[in-house]
Formats: structure tokens, C-alpha cells, sequence
């Protein structure tokens, strides 16, 4: 249900990058940032879309944290 929204966003973005007809320049890889306050629905939404091949990387405290003890930057995996 609510997830569609974040979808269809993402395919239309995806879409236009590979037939840009009638638009401006677009990223190549698009970005959809989702702001949720509950831990356990980020880690949902993620999975969620890490499933049919989308990259999703959930930013919280704790993945912040894990991030730093392994010397990763998130964004460059967002990117």
C-alpha cells in the first residue's frame, strides 16, 4: 500500500533515465530518501526494496555506528 508510492516514484525515475523523451537531464542513479521514525519499519522498507533489486540502505543510530567500526561511508554506499 503506502510502499507503492516509494515504488512508483523510483520506476518512473528509472524509466525516464533510460528514455528521456521531453525531459531535462536526470541523475543516472536516482535517489529516494524515506524518513521514517521507527526503526523496525526502516529495516521493513528496506528489505522490501533490497528484494526485487533495488538498493535500499536504512540510516539509523545503530547502522551509523556499524558503518564506523568497519571505516564505511553510508553515502558512498547510498551512491
Amino acid at each position: 500500500g503506502k510502499m507503492a508510492v516509494f515504488y512508483g516514484l523510483l520506476f518512473t525515475m528509472q524509466e525516464l533515465a533510460c528514455k528521456p523523451i521531453g525531459v531535462g537531464p536526470l541523475l543516472d542513479k536516482p535517489v529516494i530518501l524515506i524518513v521514517t521514525v521507527l526503526n523496525t519499519l526502516g529495516d521493513t522498507q528496506a528489505a522490501e526494496m533490497n528484494n526485487p533489486g533495488i538498493k535500499a540502505v536504512l540510516v539509523h543510530s545503530s547502522s551509523i555506528q556499524a558503518a564506523k567500526l568497519k571505516e564505511k561511508n553510508l553515502v558512498d554506499k547510498i551512491q
